[in-house]
């Protein structure tokens, strides 16, 4: 058997222009923190995958187009990120804004969800107080827990939902209360604190409330004769039998825009 003479890994290789050099490390330190990272990221855009079926999305379809924007990102950089922090961070920011995104309009959709159902489950029109008592309130829809809060203003619903609110009182024996949202004001209307109607973008009542305090118990009666839940508008006919009664209704309303779900109100 032929005998080779030993040659050094490192250096010339005698009467060779080749070079040999020494062995390099097969792998790269990673912490382990930006494998948990990467996991965790890998189960945010699986379940915004997911969340993106749902139907509420066919009027909010800028909302759908960033979700899987931020999906794709993450899916294609994936590996690229085990070792670019600014990639895996861009991924991570990326994908939290489209789910906190995605989640807040499916809670609007479960919010409206839950009042078509309500609407369904009995009429507005004729409901009664009940006689001989003198102060008396009735509720309808979801409303503020805190009566204190200042007409047209901010609150914060029973459910934590934040919505508008309008308020009107009158003092009188019979009257017709009437509420009103609209894009542009068309009529010229004077000054009646039985009538509000504001000029704002379209709106959807989501709740009211009406009470009626007197000195004196008996007949008080009021029907809603148009307009009330998921609608823009409420008009309520009230009798106070021969006394005086103060009347109270507060009216509670969010954006159309933000929560235009055709298929649910439509129905």
């Amino acid at each position: 058997m032929q005998h080779f003479p030993h040659v050094p890994l490192t250096g010339w290789v005698r009467n060779s222009r080749v070079r040999v050099l020494s062995t390099l490390p097969n792998t790269v330190p990673v912490s382990p923190k930006v494998f948990d990272t990467l996991h965790d990221l890998k189960a945010k855009a699986l379940n915004l995958h997911y969340d993106c079926l749902h139907p509420a999305f066919v009027q909010y379809g800028d909302i759908l187009d960033e979700a899987r924007t931020a999906i794709q990102l993450f899916r294609t950089n994936r590996s690229s990120s085990i070792t670019n922090n600014t990639a895996l961070e861009d991924a991570r920011r990326s994908l939290e804004d489209a789910t906190r995104k995605v989640r807040s309009l499916l809670v609007r959709y479960q919010f409206m969800e839950k009042l078509v159902k309500e609407r369904r489950g009995g009429p507005q029109v004729g409901e009664n107080f009940e006689k001989e008592v003198a102060d008396q309130k009735w509720i309808h829809g979801v409303v503020s827990a805190d009566a204190r809060d200042p007409p047209e203003s901010k609150v914060l619903l029973t459910d934590g939902t934040v919505a508008s609110q309008a308020k009107m009182e009158v003092k009188t024996r019979q009257s017709t209360l009437r509420f009103e949202c609209r894009e542009l004001q068309t009529v010229s209307m004077r000054q009646d604190p039985s009538t509000l109607i504001l000029t704002r973008p379209p709106c959807y009542i989501v709740g009211w409330t009406l009470s009626c305090r007197t000195k004196r118990p008996g007949s008080k009666t009021f029907s809603v004769k148009s307009g009330g839940i998921l609608a823009s508008n409420l008009t309520i006919d009230i009798k106070a039998g021969l006394w005086k009664a103060d009347w109270r209704c507060r009216i509670y309303f969010v954006d159309r825009k933000d929560y235009d779900f055709p298929h649910l109100t439509s129905e």
